[in-house]
């Protein structure tokens, strides 16, 4: 008897933390605000904000559930990551994804009296992997916040919208 009880405890407990866990698997790709030093974006619904360390090159990285498929099998169909880093030289950005990218489909650069503004869309292999790169980049306060996202080319119909959705929800304060 005491046997069953303790059975029907662990059972419980089981049950329990499995729903906490469901829940938690749930919420961590519902849309939501993030905010970080200087700057805020919307992250749409059916992405999530992967644990990162205090090591990692990017400020910020946002990513789709699924994998993609073939030789993209190891990358998430889309991605999105920040980098912030000092100076204003969007130029040399610029410069530089002309080299990267093929097909080129936005190459826009704004200024205002706040901050100057690059936005990009193109073309290139990452790992081997055929993507659609969208990059928006914004010279503000000596400091150069670089969005860019990354949707594979066999996926890019269920991720564009949301991708310019994100981009176009960027704050610079």
């Amino acid at each position: 008897m005491e046997i069953l009880i303790i059975g029907l405890i662990i059972v419980a407990l089981m049950a329990y933390t499995s729903t906490k866990i469901k829940r938690a698997a749930r919420e961590a790709f519902e849309a939501e605000t993030v905010s970080g030093d200087g700057y805020s974006i919307a992250k749409s619904d059916g992405y999530m904000l992967p644990a990162r360390d205090d090591n990692s090159p990017v400020d910020l990285e946002i990513v789709s559930k699924e994998f993609g498929g073939g030789e993209c099998s190891k990358r998430r169909q889309a991605s999105l990551t920040l980098t912030v880093s000092d100076g204003s030289d969007i130029a040399a950005i610029r410069k530089e994804m002309r080299r990267q990218l093929t097909e080129i489909t936005e190459d826009e650069l704004l200024k205002d009296s706040q901050k100057t503004t690059l936005a990009m869309t193109g073309d290139r292999e990452l790992d081997g992997c055929p993507v659609r790169i969208f990059m928006r980049c914004f010279a503000h306060d000596a400091k150069i916040y670089r969005f860019e996202a990354a949707a594979t080319l066999d996926d890019i119909e269920d991720h564009e919208e949301n991708i310019k959705t994100m981009l176009d929800s960027v704050i610079i304060f």
